[in-house]
């Protein structure tokens, strides 16, 4: 019955404009997540709907960053996949061209969905994956650079539990891209 009501609060709070109600419920969601940790799949029947909402629709900034983070410390605590989160990737292209924002949680996002469930996450969405890195790789500095290389690590490492073949060139010209760009010695 909580649940249920919680749930309809975000979702019904969107048309009165009410984005700090639905920000603390996510705030919330988020932290009852933490503390349940391996046992936060029970949220999933209030947690599964509100994420959907907030990725489907064209929120405020604040509601989507705050959704993003709740769908990370869900994948952190997920003790397997579900096939919401992997339908709920679909919509990590969409993320990775809103901008600086979001793109730390984002990337963390992918690599999170990588390690937790490798042969669905590599069999359907690598090449999206490969080329949104590409194509971010030449703008960003610092961690994003980082989490990019992370993504690429992690999938070499987890490929050999993937079924059936992946694109190696799509990778491959992932990696070339990470591993060209000059690194300066700072002295």
């Amino acid at each position: 019955w909580y649940q249920r009501r919680v749930r309809e609060a975000v979702v019904s709070t969107q048309s009165t404009g009410h984005v700090m109600l639905q920000t603390l419920l996510l705030t919330t969601a988020r932290k009852l997540t933490r503390c349940l940790g391996a046992h936060s799949s029970k949220l999933y029947p209030f947690t599964d709907p509100v994420l959907k909402f907030v990725m489907t629709q064209d929120p405020e900034l604040v509601l989507l960053e705050d959704g993003i983070t709740l769908w990370l410390t869900l994948l952190e605590n997920a003790p397997q996949s579900t096939p919401f989160f992997l339908n709920l990737f679909e919509s990590m292209s969409r993320l990775l061209q809103l901008g600086t924002d979001s793109l730390k949680t984002s990337l963390l996002i992918i690599e999170c969905s990588i390690l937790l469930d490798p042969p669905s996450i590599i069999s359907r969405y690598s090449e999206g994956i490969v080329t949104a890195c590409v194509q971010l790789y030449p703008d960003v500095v610092g961690e994003a650079k980082v989490l990019i290389n992370n993504i690429v690590l992690t999938t070499i490492r987890t490929v050999h539990v993937t079924p059936g073949p992946i694109s190696l060139p799509s990778w491959r010209r992932l990696l070339n891209t990470s591993t060209s760009s000059r690194i300066t010695p700072r002295y």
